[in-house]
């Protein structure tokens, strides 16, 4: 991630990010100061909604919740190490099969000049002729031990590495999914979202944007239990794959929203689309699995944004998440799009 506030700015940061640790009793090891130091400074809005939520609610900063904060939106710095360590592996590998190509090359000139040292040899005939041979012929097993030598430490080296790549690629996707739910999460959607702007604007297609949120969901989890709302989550995941298109991208974008990008929709096809999942989402009953209770029932909050050509990737996502508080203000179970707005944010390059 990189940092774009000047030392005085990082300064005032982190001395508030200690101020407010220690006001919690939250104990400045490394991964609570980059979560704290981030809500002081404001720069992820996902995160400084879930800790003002926290701090509204009157919660304990505990190390269980520090844990979930730290995961939840730093979870693939964890990864980092892990990649490094592949990288190194690789590095070493690459090393390897540079010092065997090295010494099959060394291997190779020398078995060439006996060779063609017997050739003069044998031309000038004579007793020579039977040793020459026989140091032809021990030049030559010499020569296809060290090439199978060679072929072998290369073979290994090789797999090696598809090992590494494929662990590497692992780590990848592991960094680049929520396990609640299965989606892809904040990190992916950032990605996501620069792809899916440069197309729009380079093919001058339409780009909509659905946000939605779970209505009530913290209410819900302090009632049941932090486990039934993360059932809840992975509800809701299950019901947009089953609900989108392939192309469509649906992520986890919060601790209880989503975020769908929808290339080639108009805002009035994603106000449709919204509208059908808001419905599918309803007729979902969560059920206790031990008795078959019904504990409640699933309803959403959507805010619906297009991209204009021409507009900041971020814009989108604030018309969006403008258009969600709308929802939210008029009693939730809804859906807004961003033209029911008095205020439409365009932000351009």
């Amino acid at each position: 991630m990189i940092y774009e506030e000047s030392a005085d700015e990082a300064r005032q940061f982190a001395q508030a990010a200690l101020e407010a640790m220690a006001k919690a009793t939250v104990p400045p090891n490394p991964a609570n100061f980059r979560t704290w130091y981030e809500y002081a400074s404001k720069r992820n809005p996902a995160l400084t909604r879930a800790m003002d939520d926290l701090v509204k609610q009157g919660a304990a900063f505990d190390d269980a919740t520090c844990l979930d904060l730290f995961e939840r939106f730093f979870g693939a710095a964890r990864n980092e190490l892990v990649v490094n360590e592949v990288s190194r592996s690789v590095h070493q590998n690459l090393t390897v099969i540079h010092d065997m190509a090295s010494d099959a090359n060394g291997g190779a000139a020398r078995y060439n000049a006996v060779l063609r040292q017997v050739h003069e040899e044998l031309k000038s005939g004579g007793d020579i002729a039977e040793s020459a041979i026989e140091r032809a012929a021990t030049e030559t097993a010499e020569m296809v031990k060290l090439s199978q030598e060679v072929g072998a430490r290369l073979t290994e080296s090789i797999e090696e590495i598809v090992r590494l790549r494929s662990d590497l690629e692992a780590v990848r996707r592991e960094s680049m999914t929520d396990s609640v739910t299965g989606l892809p999460n904040r990190n992916y959607f950032d990605l996501a979202l620069v792809d899916a702007v440069q197309q729009a604007t380079a093919r001058r297609e339409d780009l909509s944007l659905m946000v939605i949120e779970i209505d009530d969901f913290k209410g819900f989890t302090q009632a049941r239990g932090a486990g039934t709302g993360d059932q809840m989550l992975a509800l809701v995941g299950r019901v947009l794959k089953e609900n989108l298109k392939d192309t469509d991208i649906a992520t986890r974008y919060g601790p209880q929203e989503f975020a769908v990008l929808l290339p080639k929709a108009k805002l009035s096809n994603a106000i449709t689309i919204g509208h059908v999942l808001r419905e599918a989402l309803k007729r979902k009953k969560l059920v206790k699995k031990n008795t078959g209770e019904e504990i409640g029932r699933i309803t959403v909050s959507i805010g619906a944004a297009g991209h204009n050509l021409g507009d900041a990737q971020v814009a989108i996502v604030r018309r969006g998440e403008l258009a969600l508080a709308s929802a939210k203000g008029d009693g939730g179970n809804r859906i807004v799009s961003q033209d029911s707005l008095d205020t439409v944010v365009e932000v351009r390059r």
